[in-house]
């Protein structure tokens, strides 16, 4: 009896190994080349026959690795990945990676690859721009094992591609209550979501009622156009009594089918006039003082938005003269003021809010910010100067220190150069002056082509032109050198080693070294996800400008600061570069594992990145960190963990059945 159960039991086991094993996680749709920009529209569909956390997986394309974190749950069969900023509003659970997936996923072709957590290939693809879906809106699907263009405009994420027959009816219009937890004596605008799977756009009209205790509180009528989907107009709603709501909503006619779609959804309705909160908020502005005619642009911060508020705002003078009349807003996006006619010199000015909210506010309901317009047309020079007041020649690049007046024009771009012969012989170095009347001394380099031995610095904008001839010493075999280089042009970058200086703080080294004189600016942060982890999440807080002559390695050291509530685990530093002729910048990610309280910091095994510097090793420090080259190289494609845990098991299960048969015998 015994063996019957032991063999029933292994049966069982190699079934549900064989269910597991079929378990399919796949690279389902790409849209890679979206209609007009590509910020924040890309997308890379997931589909899987199980739910799966794909939370540290990592995606990659030809050039870059991204780690996923996810940023909503909804679908156990579709999850996308995509960049920041991207509309989250889509049935599916939902990955992000950052600013781009990948490096940017290439328009004309790429390679797109999915690891799990061990760095095993779980799926790849590979598309060019042949396939379709090339700025036309449209996205890849894949359709029995092959890409194939989209039907609809914008793809299918987060459901059935295309090529999948789908005869419900709900799969072409769909509509939905958006709405969850509402407040009493607020009037609500977006009630519904309605969704358009047609390739046109539609019109629709909507009969929806609001019901409590099977009594009927409101019924009405709206009729919306709708592309893809919309939010905006679909109802209104103002309560007066907290408790539990149903709404229900039908599209009851539509410009493309006679099928009628319905949705009904139950709701609470909270009495904020009875509770207490505490809403503090403030307002700020980019700068203090300002220029006639110059935008003030300001913002407010409310420490709890999600609560209904109504903000009141205007400008004073400090003699309470209104120069701004009071405007009433539901919103916290950036608001703007032009101030014009002011009579005196220097004038000072408030900007005041009030802040109402329908809860019982212990916080400060009223603000205010202070700024001041300096009336320099009074007693300013309305014509621009400038004046050429050194130069310094240093291995090919002059060094031009200049003095720059702007008076009342709307131009802004200076630019800097040289010319022999009337022909210009070097890169363009450009200053950029904003405010009217403001005078600025500056040092701008001039990156030469080539050494001549006359040559004139030209300093042009804001409608003057200044020039002063100059004479160079010039050595031709250095000159011929640097000419012949410029035919091979290369720019070589690096990250060295890390070193650490405390507990939170660290240096990266980098050695750069380029074919050719240029200006380049350079800053590193420390990321997971989307998240900045150094310096309270400011990625430009070590940028650094950097001259650049041909030929020479550069080694810069760049000071990384970990915000506090930094904890041990796996980050990426990413490296930016931004060279002065070219529009994108280089990126160089390496992969780290940071170990706070550890007393040194050591590199990977890697060879590519063993510090050459033994005395690193000895470092008396609070983080230990890993570097990591190319952290995912594996190439054959596996099944889910889940495969190998039950292999174990039927292997156990065997070990304990020849026991069994053992100790029958001895019996």
């Amino acid at each position: 009896m015994k063996k019957i159960y032991l063999i029933l039991i292994l049966l069982f086991i190699i079934l549900l190994n064989i269910s597991i094993t079929n378990a399919i996680i796949r690279i389902n749709e790409v849209m890679y080349n979206p209609e007009g920009s590509d910020n924040n529209k890309e997308f890379i569909e997931i589909y899987m026959t199980n739910y799966t956390n794909l939370t540290n997986w990592i995606i990659s394309d030809s050039s870059s690795n991204d780690t996923l974190v996810e940023a909503k749950y909804y679908s156990p069969n579709y999850a996308l990945i995509v960049e920041d900023g991207f509309n989250l509003d889509i049935n599916a659970t939902i990955y992000t990676v950052g600013s781009t997936i990948g490096n940017g996923l290439n328009n004309d072709e790429d390679n797109i690859t999915l690891y799990n957590k061990q760095g095993n290939v779980i799926d790849s693809i590979y598309y060019n721009s042949s396939m379709g879906a090339n700025g036309n809106g449209k996205s890849l699907e894949l359709c029995n094992n092959t890409l194939i263009e989209s039907f609809y405009i914008n793809g299918t994420p987060g459901r059935n591609n295309t090529c999948i027959k789908d005869n419900t009816t709900q799969d072409k219009i769909r509509i939905t209550v958006i709405l969850d937890k509402i407040y009493t004596k607020v009037n609500y605008t977006k009630i519904f979501k309605i969704e358009n799977f047609y390739n046109k756009t539609i019109n629709c009209t909507v009969r929806y009622n609001i019901t409590r205790n099977n009594q009927t509180i409101k019924q009405d009528i709206f009729t919306v156009k709708v592309n893809r989907y919309t939010t905006s107009n679909t109802g209104n709603i103002y309560l007066d009594e907290q408790g539990n709501y149903t709404i229900c909503g039908e599209i009851i006619n539509n410009t493309i089918d006679s099928n009628t779609y319905k949705t009904c959804k139950n709701i609470t309705a909270i009495d904020l006039s009875k509770i207490k909160c505490n809403i503090t908020f403030n307002i700020s502005t980019e700068k203090i003082l300002y220029n006639i005619n110059e935008t003030i642009y300001f913002k407010f911060n409310i420490s709890n938005n999600t609560i209904p508020f109504e903000i009141t705002y205007w400008i004073d003078d400090l003699f309470n003269n209104t120069l701004k009349n009071k405007y009433t807003t539901t919103n916290i996006n950036k608001k703007s003021w032009t101030p014009k006619n002011i009579d005196e010199n220097d004038m000072a000015y408030l900007i005041k809010a009030i802040i109402d909210v329908p809860c019982i506010n212990i916080g400060r309901n009223y603000t205010e910010k202070l700024f001041v317009v300096k009336n320099k047309e009074t007693n300013t020079k309305n014509d621009s100067e400038m004046e050429i007041k050194e130069i310094k020649n240093k291995d090919n690049t002059i060094e031009v220190k200049a003095r720059i007046y702007k008076g009342d024009t709307r131009k802004t771009v200076v630019y800097f150069y040289a010319k022999n012969n009337n022909k210009i012989i070097s890169q363009k170095t450009k200053f950029y002056a904003m405010d009217k009347f403001r005078e600025y001394n500056i040092v701008a380099p001039i990156i030469l082509n080539e050494c001549y031995k006359n040559i004139v610095v030209i300093v042009d904008g804001l409608g003057k032109k200044e020039t002063k001839n100059i004479e160079l010493e010039c050595n031709k075999n250095k000159t011929e050198k640097k000419t012949k280089n410029k035919q091979n042009e290369t720019f070589i970058l690096d990250i060295l080693h890390l070193r650490t200086i405390d507990k939170t703080k660290f240096n990266i080294s980098v050695k750069i070294n380029s074919n050719k004189n240029e200006n380049i600016s350079i800053c590193s942060y420390i990321y997971r996800g989307n998240k900045c982890y150094s310096y309270n999440g400011n990625r430009t807080a070590n940028k650094l400008n950097v001259v650049v002559a041909s030929g020479r390695d550069y080694y810069v050291n760049l000071p990384i600061i970990l915000n506090d509530n930094t904890t041990n685990g796996d980050y990426y530093i990413k490296l930016k570069i931004k060279r002065q002729d070219y529009k994108t910048e280089k990126e160089l990610k390496k992969k780290i594992t940071i170990k706070l309280d550890k007393k040194e910091i050591k590199n990977n095994t890697n060879t590519n990145n063993k510090i050459t510097n033994k005395n690193n090793k000895q470092m008396d420090n609070n983080l230990e960190s890993y570097l990591f080259k190319n952290p995912y190289l594996f190439l054959q494609k596996t099944k889910t963990r889940f495969i190998t845990i039950s292999t174990m098991v039927l292997i156990i299960l065997l070990i304990i059945y020849i026991i069994l048969n053992k100790n029958n015998e001895t019996f």
